[in-house]
């Protein structure tokens, strides 16, 4: 009974967390649109955070498929939440070449509510241990994601200040996480 009970809990957890996300997303649009300098990324980005906020959200709303997985139900939304936004970074930065990212405002740390909302998924339904093992992975993406495309070229003496400002971003929310 306390299984039923705890995935009832977490898939009420994930409704909420994708309408909380689809609402951050709208804010997002506003704030951008009307108080910031419109985003390179355009529209592109809102849209591609939606849809996976909206497959986690069908996801908790189909009762067969949370019984067909059972026990892997919440590692593959946690695996979502987690990943799909790295996915969408990387693909943001494939689409449009990124600007200096020495701002909280780049795509490095854009997505650090969704993979925050994932890293809960994983307290609410783990040990600590794995709690450990998600962040350790998601600075593993991170990085790899900008090593991949953020090379380090620039001054002899260093690496560019663009480097220096995804890695400082990738450390700032490995920190907070």
């Amino acid at each position: 009974m306390k299984k039923i009970a705890g995935l009832f809990d977490a898939v009420r957890l994930i409704r909420i967390v994708a309408f909380l996300w689809l609402g951050y997303l709208a804010v997002l649009v506003i704030i951008n649109q009307t108080l910031g300098r419109p985003q390179r990324t355009g529209i592109w980005y809102y849209i591609f955070y939606a849809i996976i906020a909206l497959i986690c959200l069908g996801l908790a709303y189909w009762p067969w498929i949370q019984g067909r997985l059972k026990q892997y139900f919440i590692p593959l939304i946690i695996t979502i939440v987690t990943v799909m936004p790295l996915v969408v970074n990387w693909m943001m930065i494939q689409l449009f070449p990124m600007v200096p990212s020495s701002s909280p405002d780049d795509l490095y740390l854009r997505p650090f509510p969704f993979v925050f909302m994932g890293l809960l998924l994983v307290a609410w339904q783990y040990k600590w241990q794995y709690i450990l093992l998600v962040i350790l992975v998601i600075t593993a993406l991170n990085l790899g994601v900008m090593w991949s495309f953020s090379m380090p070229t620039g001054a002899p003496n260093g690496p560019a200040p663009h480097f220096q400002g995804a890695i400082i971003s990738v450390l700032i929310q490995t920190v907070i996480i």
